[in-house]
């Protein structure tokens, strides 16, 4: 019940002593650093007028750095009838895991290759070869422009969702987490939704007119951050709200206030599915004013850092060097991405971005261009991309 001290606390054997303890919710945040504590105050939650439990878990690392987790949910019943304790618990698993750019005509079958000057100064080139047409099925009309009531808004917006220790994937909340409160406390955004393990939901995802709620959820905000397992079709879920995978042809991203999303996900952004349908043919459809998708060609590890790191390329950051503290500057949102990737992946993994523009010419793209967006409050922000000249797919060695 509301207000009703709940007691917590986990046993640890094995590793090296001493440990330490990071409990948190993906309700309310981190809740202790103790082995053992007592709390009153969790929040009473509600989606879509029903409550939603709280997913608490704790990871906890030895003194060689070995880590371990646990989760449990818990729900906080609303003033009306109380809901019942359910319990799980699960275990961490780690998955496995020097560039190049393809542009696609944004209707018809032409194909070019982006000069390294507009990309990072580390880029290179690769030549990679391409000739499916794009069939037009990949991009219909929006179904959803009838009922969108969003659009762009003023305020400077992200969420998160994550799906973790349900799946194998210890640093879901902590990653994802980073990102979320470094916009909030550095990037001067309004956090407004961190949902986890089975408070993560598919519909949040998708377009209304498939049984959806986007307009709500990730086309109401300006960045998105979402973490789980992938492939080349889609990213998964835990609960099914309304199922478990989410696929391409379920999305429609930036008709809404939605501006950039990341998939931190093994292999969404590959080129190829194996099956015949390029990147262009399984996502370009999705892409309906989002400036830019974020996310990896290849296999990617699950770890801890990448999404404050991200934060901070996005914002700038203060470095310590012997001689003094220097501050780094603000990237653009492509160049923060591949950086955050190459600081905590190893060289197997390929991230990736895929993007519209508007521009006529993508080997010399306007100012007003996706590849040129900086996080906003901290450079050039373009207008939303549509409709679109090309669709561009870079993706850099990390």
């Amino acid at each position: 019940m509301p207000g009703q001290a709940v007691n917590f606390s986990c046993s640890v054997s094995g590793g090296q002593t001493p440990y330490t303890y990071n409990w948190t919710s993906n309700i309310d945040g981190v809740l202790s650093t103790s082995q053992s504590f007592s709390i009153s105050d969790l929040s009473a939650a509600k989606r879509n007028n029903s409550v939603v439990p709280h997913t608490v878990t704790v990871v906890v690392r030895d003194d060689n750095g070995l880590v371990s987790s646990d989760s449990i949910t818990i729900t906080v019943a609303a003033p009306t009838p109380a809901s019942p304790l359910a319990i799980a618990g699960v275990v961490g698993l780690v998955v496995l895991l020097t560039a190049a750019v393809l542009l696609r005509r944004r209707r018809g079958k032409a194909l070019a290759f982006l000069p390294l000057l507009m990309l990072l100064p580390f880029l290179a080139l690769l030549p990679l070869t391409y000739a499916n047409p794009l069939a037009a099925s990949t991009n219909p009309a929006n179904p959803d422009s009838t009922v969108r009531s969003l659009g762009d808004d003023s305020a400077n917006e992200v969420g998160i969702e994550w799906v973790g220790p349900s799946v194998g994937l210890p640093n879901s909340g902590i990653n994802s987490g980073g990102f979320y409160n470094w916009l909030g406390d550095w990037g001067g955004f309004t956090c407004v939704f961190n949902w986890g393990d089975y408070d993560a939901w598919e519909q949040d995802f998708k377009y209304v007119s498939i049984g959806g709620d986007d307009v709500n959820w990730v086309d109401a905000v300006d960045f998105v951050y979402y973490q789980d397992h992938g492939c080349p079709w889609g990213v998964e879920f835990s609960s099914m709200h309304t199922d478990t995978w989410l696929y391409p042809t379920e999305c429609m991203w930036g008709d809404g206030d939605l501006e950039w999303i990341v998939l931190d996900a093994c292999s969404p952004l590959a080129l190829d599915d194996g099956g015949g349908y390029d990147v262009f043919e399984r996502w370009g459809g999705t892409l309906q004013g989002v400036h830019m998708i974020c996310s990896f060609t290849t296999g990617s590890l699950n770890v801890e850092t990448r999404g404050v790191d991200f934060g901070m390329h996005l914002t700038g950051f203060p470095y310590i060097l012997p001689m003094g503290i220097t501050m780094i500057g603000a990237h653009r949102i492509i160049d923060a991405w591949f950086a955050a990737c190459a600081d905590t992946e190893g060289d197997a993994c390929w991230a990736a971005v895929l993007y519209s523009t508007k521009s006529a010419d993508p080997w010399n793209p306007q100012l007003d261009d996706p590849i040129n967006d900086y996080l906003t409050g901290f450079g050039h922000v373009c207008n939303d991309p549509v409709p679109a000249n090309w669709w561009a797919w870079i993706a850099n060695q990390c």
